[in-house]
Order: structure tokens, then sequence, then C-alpha cells
């Protein structure tokens, strides 16, 4: 008995440390009884057909993706005019502070041709400044190296700034009515 059990491993040494002779090759070990049977869990599971109602399920999870977006849109009271008010609205200030120690300052104001926006990102540097409508297209913002911006847009409404920075990545502002 102990003649066979010297063959086999002479046999499986043989096999393990033959994979060509051109010296450039590293040899490679067969995998271990455990490792193919793992392999072949994972096989049979990856050919297993997908659950009934897993795509449905799937594509309504899709469709909260921008459910801020959503509900912005639904808050939008552009059209609607404040009535019985005396004299020009003031501007709104707004500060957005992050986790992070960034601070996004605006100031909006309303205008004849639309909304003005003016604000300054302080804590990082700013590499791109997007305002986002919950009803229109986004408009790309001019930033100078402090940080500060003003913009004058035609489109009102529901918006918010998404700020790509340096050190912070990508932050959004809350959605404010300009």
């Amino acid at each position: 008995m102990n003649d066979e059990t010297n063959d086999e491993t002479n046999d499986e040494t043989n096999d393990e440390t033959t994979s060509g002779d051109t010296g450039d090759e590293q040899d490679v070990p067969a995998p271990p009884e455990a490792d193919g049977a793992l392999l072949a869990a994972l096989g049979e599971s990856i050919a297993d057909p997908v659950p009934p109602g897993l795509i449905e399920r799937a594509r309504g999870l899709l469709a909260w993706a921008d459910v801020d977006g959503d509900l912005a849109a639904l808050l939008d009271d552009a059209d609607r005019e404040l009535v019985g008010t005396r004299g020009g609205a003031a501007p709104t200030s707004l500060e957005f502070v992050t986790d992070g120690g960034v601070v996004v300052e605006l100031a909006i104001a309303d205008g004849a041709d639309g909304g003005t926006l003016d604000g300054q990102v302080l804590g990082d540097e700013v590499l791109r400044i997007v305002l986002e409508h919950a009803t229109a297209d986004p408009e790309e913002l001019v930033v100078d190296d402090l940080g500060a911006f003003a913009f004058q847009s035609a489109v009102t409404g529901t918006a918010r700034l998404r700020i790509e920075t340096r050190d912070h990545g990508v932050i959004r502002t809350d959605w404010f009515v300009l």
C-alpha cells in the first residue's frame, strides 16, 4: 500500500511542476479539490435563472435615484407671486455648511429678467460649479480663484448647486428657489 501512495504522490508532483520547459513561465500548481468544488458551486449559481420580479424591483429602485429633483419640481413655486406685498423683494441669503468644513454662501435676488445668484465657496479649491434646475437643463457657472461666482439666470424656480472640489469631491447644496 505504501508503494501505491508513493506512486500517486510522484504523479501529482510531476503534474504540478511540468508546465512547459521554456524557463520563462512560472509553474502554476493545480487547484486543490476544495477549490474545484467551490468553482463548481460558483458555476452552478451563475447558471441559475433570474428570480421572478427581480428586474421589476430593480427598475423600481432606479425610479428613486433622483427623488430630490422630483420633489423639488413638485414644490417649484416659480409661477406663484406674492399678492398684496409692498416694495421690492430683498435678496435672500443662504449658507450651506458640509461635514468637511466647506461653506457655500449664496445671495439670491429677483430681477426683471430672472434671478441673480451671487456666492462664494470657502474651505476648498473649486474645480467646477453647475446650477441644476428642477425643470430645466443644468448651467455651468464661472468661478474665480477665490471661489466666488455671480450668475444671472433667465430660468427661475427650484435649483441647487453641484460643486466639484479638489479635496472634498462633489458637494450638492439643498434645493433653493431662484
